[in-house]
């Protein structure tokens, strides 16, 4: 191929160019008057927002993969939702954590994150309304369930409004990349467990400190030369940390599953999942009747796990989760039952599935 039919390419894609330029812009009128047209002022629809990036995956022939345009279209929605209203976010920080990478993700780079300290904070900010949204880690395909999280679950007034799955890659970091240096292994508990096996293989004699997040590992690894942390590679480039050893969890296909927070209900779309919280009566067959309606209504179970009551010794709360919006008859029909067999009962959230 010669320079002419590379500049003859080149014009093409400048003109391709300038008339996306101005169909974003008219994308982006078209949404502040919807805005001002709007009753109940919510910026953020999960259902809609599901609802066009699964119409723009439909039937995609490429060369741009799914999770190319998913992500493509995911920050001109965050640019136009950003004319109406710049959103804010809490997260687990601090700044280079798996959490604000899950944010991004969800909702483009336009949005104001509030970084916190913990995620009983998370919640609390957006219970006071400090934050529109909050997302939390909630499970793991190695490690499972993020206990924490279910726990406060079962106690906010918040709803689930989406959920994010997220890859995790686990890298080792410190200022030395000399391992012979390496005496402390700082990281949150979730990440140690999932690269148990490659500590105990390479450093089997270091000391392991779980710490409230990934970033934070990176800060305190970043102090002195005989640490090391375990964690994402935003963190590490934050704190000044050299790469020893690139994705080093047991499994390759790590994955996250992160929740999205909010005090809306959010209205069926094409692809829901519903979560619920209870408690069963200490009989026996009692959960067989529990879960008997939804085998005869031939409604799909995702997720069943049990945790403690920390009030009642040697009770448990049940977390569970089902395809189908709350609003579906069928859905409706064995939630009502299975409020009538149990002592506590809660609807955590329905909204759309991820897409990706």
């Amino acid at each position: 191929m010669n320079k002419n039919n590379i500049d003859v390419f080149r014009k093409k894609i400048d003109k391709i160019d300038s008339q996306l330029k101005s169909l974003f812009n008219q994308r982006a009128e078209l949404a502040k008057s919807i805005g001002f047209l709007k009753k109940n002022n919510k910026i953020y629809r999960p259902d809609r927002e599901n609802y066009i990036l699964n119409k723009i995956i439909k039937g995609n022939e490429g060369p741009l993969s799914d999770k190319s345009l998913v992500s493509i279209f995911t920050q001109l929605i965050s640019a136009c939702r950003a004319v109406e209203h710049k959103l804010n976010i809490s997260c687990l920080g601090p700044q280079g954590t798996f959490s604000e990478e899950a944010v991004v993700k969800k909702f483009g780079h336009i949005v104001d994150i509030r970084f916190c300290e913990s995620l009983d904070y998370v919640f609390n900010s957006v219970e006071n309304t400090s934050s529109d949204y909050g997302i939390v880690p909630i499970e793991n395909t190695i490690e499972g369930s993020v206990g924490q999280t279910l726990d406060l679950l079962a106690n906010t007034k918040l709803r689930i409004c989406g959920e994010i799955f997220l890859d995790i890659n686990q890298n080792f970091m410190s200022l030395s990349k000399n391992k012979k240096l390496i005496k402390k292994i700082y990281s949150h508990s979730q990440s140690l467990a999932q690269c148990k096996n490659w500590i105990q293989k390479n450093f089997p004699n270091a000391k392991k400190i779980p710490v409230s997040s990934n970033s934070e590992a990176a800060l305190l690894a970043s102090k002195t030369k005989d640490c090391a942390v375990i964690g994402n590679l935003n963190a590490g480039k934050i704190y000044g940390l050299k790469i020893i050893e690139k994705n080093i969890q047991d499994f390759s296909d790590n994955k996250t599953r992160f929740i999205l927070l909010g005090l809306d209900e959010i209205p069926a779309s094409e692809s829901d999942k519903t979560s619920i919280v209870f408690s069963s009566n200490n009989k026996p067959g009692s959960l067989f009747k529990i879960l008997e309606p939804l085998a005869k209504k031939n409604i799909n179970l995702t997720k069943l796990e049990s945790r403690p009551i920390k009030s009642s010794n040697w009770e448990y709360f049940i977390y569970l989760d089902l395809n189908g919006h709350i609003n579906d008859k069928k859905v409706k029909f064995c939630l009502d039952s299975i409020k009538s067999h149990t002592k506590f009962f809660k609807i955590l959230g329905s909204y759309p599935r991820s897409i990706l």
